[in-house]
């Protein structure tokens, strides 16, 4: 026998023991059914989302059949941006704040929220508080607000109503936040107001019983449309 022979005949052993101590292999996931498995480029989306940034991870709740009926969710975290945003296949929700661990605020509202851009310019004007409420200020106008306080009497109202000397500033634009709301809804001035500060747009904010109003400058309303939709509300204009 040669020696090649017998160096073969030696390693057939050792083969066959690392053949049998192999552990098996694990089944490899996915549809392997002919036919079924379809490349992504011949996908129709049911809806197509605008979500700012990169995404730092993405959940699924209550199953993918669940949220093709719109039953379920979809959740984005973009832990950068402080936002956690939750989908549905007919809108998509309002942003979230979020803390650096990803762990959403109990604070804001899931819903976004529908908000109306109302007519004409405003003015918010000053009087002393013990000054009687003028009968200009209650005069026309969609919108009017007025309130007493130990220091001063503040008047809301249309633009060009408070005559010359008054103390004004002009050129105000106010929207109406849709409700009425709930008094135990927490988190809704504040996820109007988080985005549009995130923009740099400062604002005058307005509590009645029904609802909230927020007010921006003029010439912040398209940056302030643009900000409030990206967060994921509804904005109707005039």
């Amino acid at each position: 026998m040669s020696v090649r022979t017998l160096l073969m005949l030696l390693a057939l052993p050792v083969l066959s023991m690392a053949q049998t101590a192999r552990p098996p292999q694990p089944v490899k996931p996915g549809v392997t059914t002919p036919g079924v498995q379809m490349p992504m480029s011949v996908l129709e989306p049911e809806a197509v989302f605008d979500v700012p940034g990169a995404p730092d991870w993405i959940a699924v709740g209550e199953g993918g059949d669940a949220v093709r009926v719109g039953l379920g969710s979809v959740w984005l975290s973009n832990l950068k941006a402080g936002t956690v945003w939750r989908l549905d296949p007919r809108r998509i929700e309002a942003a979230r704040p979020a803390g650096k661990d990803g762990i959403m605020s109990a604070q804001t509202p899931t819903k976004s929220l529908k908000l109306r851009l109302l007519k004409g310019r405003l003015a918010v004007c000053r009087m002393d508080p013990g000054e009687k409420i003028p009968g200009w200020a209650v005069n026309g106008g969609e919108f009017t607000s007025i309130t007493r306080t130990a220091g001063e009497l503040s008047v809301v109202c249309s633009e060009g109503a408070a005559p010359k000397g008054t103390k004004c500033e002009n050129g105000w634009r106010i929207f109406m936040i849709e409700g009425p709301l709930d008094f135990a809804l927490t988190g809704i001035l504040v996820s109007v107001a988080k985005p549009l500060a995130d923009a740099g747009i400062s604002i005058f904010a307005i509590s009645t019983y029904d609802t909230d109003y927020v007010m921006v400058k003029e010439q912040n309303v398209e940056k302030a449309v643009r900000a409030l939709s990206a967060a994921g509300h509804q904005v109707k204009r005039p």
